[in-house]
């Protein structure tokens, strides 16, 4: 996910003054003049007393997005040239841009007893918690930092924390790039099943290019 500034899970941002100006890897003279180089750069997630002031965003759509309401479109802030917001506050004792997502588990205390019951009380709170957000990865890391019975008690989470690491937005260049690098090549694992996703992405992004799966040498 290519946001440029993102606030989550805090309390209390008092952010002064922020300009916000983004080409990521290819630039466009078409982008200056429609405005709509970049769908979000301001992201704000589970997070309460956060006050902005003199933001200035440039071919950004929304000036600040918000997790399950209503953006701030940048349209509504034009001022001719750039994007001129003098203060977006949040004052009230409730979070802004609440999660939904209930959470879940990893490890069980029931049906991974066999594995847990050898660890510290520490350790096995720590797998045990309910995941909401990717600090408990970095949380495993730092009490269970060993192995049990051949067993890295990290892995679960770390696949996950690692997989959301890889997360790029549907139609930027990095993702559609990777699946475009494997199909012009015999040798990738390029399958029905890329190709499908490659089909979705150009279809959806109004890219065009090849799909084909190329036969073997």
């Amino acid at each position: 996910m290519a946001w440029v500034v993102r606030v989550i899970n805090s309390l209390t941002v008092y952010m002064l003054g922020s300009s916000l100006y983004s080409w990521f890897s290819f630039y466009m003279q078409d982008y200056v003049e429609t405005g709509n180089y970049q769908d979000w750069g301001f992201y704000v997630e589970q997070s309460t007393d956060t006050w902005v002031y003199n933001l200035v965003t440039k071919v950004i759509m929304e000036s600040i997005s918000l997790i399950g309401e209503v953006p701030l479109y940048s349209q509504d802030v034009w001022n001719g040239y750039t994007l001129s917001l003098l203060a977006w506050l949040h004052t009230g004792t409730g979070a802004i841009g609440k999660r939904k997502f209930p959470g879940f588990y990893l490890w069980d205390d029931e049906q991974d007893q066999d594995v847990l019951s050898g660890v510290l009380s520490t350790y096995k709170a720590s797998l045990t918690r309910l995941i909401r957000c990717d600090d408990q990865f970095e949380s495993a890391l730092v009490t269970c930092p060993w192995e049990d019975d051949h067993v890295v008690l990290s892995e679960p989470s770390g696949i996950i924390w690692a997989g959301w690491n890889e997360i790029c937005e549907l139609c930027l260049y990095c993702y559609v790039t990777c699946y475009e690098i494997m199909q012009v090549t015999p040798y990738s694992i390029y399958d029905e099943t890329y190709q499908s996703d490659l089909e979705f992405m150009l279809l959806k992004c109004s890219f065009s290019g090849p799909m084909n799966i190329l036969p073997l040498l």
